[in-house]
């Protein structure tokens, strides 16, 4: 079984952060495992609507909760959710993954962002008020999952 299930909108495109990705994926196997499911981004015009991002974000939601793992808790990231600090991430794996023996699925969106079909059905995070590419945000959340781990076991992370 997974414990880790990180959904997101898209590839990440950047050759900056793809070993990123790889690296903070193979340090947080000595705690977890970690599954990446991507769905493609849908296509949209130079200059959408807001209807058609609407519409594109509802399939890319639509898309994301069909590959969810079933029996797993979700949180949508999105500037406009809870802000929690790393100790907050590892007070959340530790909820969820030791005392409940429950995986935890991450839900990143596209470029736009999710969806009120996500954002309806899951709780929001985020890591700060700031935006970032939805490619780098991929990286941030690991780092974090990572650090929230290094935490948990006492080690010398966090700082």
């Amino acid at each position: 079984m997974t414990n880790i299930q990180i959904l997101c909108v898209g590839k990440v495109k950047n050759s900056l952060w793809q070993p990123a990705v790889e690296e903070y994926t193979k340090r947080i196997s000595r705690f977890s495992t970690v599954e990446i499911t991507e769905v493609k981004e849908y296509s949209l015009p130079d200059q959408p609507s807001q209807k058609q991002i609407e519409n594109a974000l509802h399939k890319e939601g639509q898309d994301l909760i069909g590959k969810k793992n079933k029996d797993s808790i979700g949180f949508a990231l999105d500037s406009q959710g809870k802000t929690l600090s790393s100790v907050d991430i590892a007070k959340l794996l530790e909820q969820y993954l030791k005392k409940q023996s429950q995986s935890i699925s991450f839900f990143i969106g596209s470029s736009y962002g999710l969806g009120s079909l996500i954002l309806q059905q899951y709780p929001s995070i985020s890591f700060s008020k700031m935006t970032f590419p939805h490619q780098l945000c991929r990286v941030i959340l690991l780092e974090q999952i990572f650090r929230g781990f290094k935490i948990l076991a006492g080690e010398s992370y966090h700082k």
